[in-house]
């Protein structure tokens, strides 16, 4: 690997792992890498949960709610907040009534 890679490579996990360290921080600002490689990390624990549910615990994706999906929600709720408000505010939309908030 070169080390151009090896620290293109390191900047994508930095930008996936700073959530986690900024879970309680909702002031400042998310850059657009941070948001979007933390919310691909997201999904792969996600997965992660609910492929060991069906491996270990032998449930299906529809049944009741099982530890490792609820684990892996629990853990990822706080820091998924706290960046998706943080981009909000990076992109300027402040509140629902401002003119930069996404529309749905």
């Amino acid at each position: 690997m070169t080390a151009e890679a090896e620290e293109r490579w390191l900047a994508i996990v930095a930008h996936a792992t700073r959530p986690f360290f900024r879970y309680a921080r909702f002031a400042g600002r998310a850059s657009r890498d941070e948001f979007h490689w933390f919310l691909l990390a997201a999904l792969l624990v996600l997965a992660a949960g609910y492929a060991l549910d069906w491996l270990i615990l032998g449930s299906s994706a529809w049944t009741k709610p099982d530890f490792f999906r609820l684990a892996s929600f629990a853990l990822l709720a706080p820091p998924t907040l706290a960046v998706t408000v943080r981009r909000l505010r990076d992109i300027a939309a402040t509140s629902p009534t401002s003119p930069r908030f996404p529309k749905g």
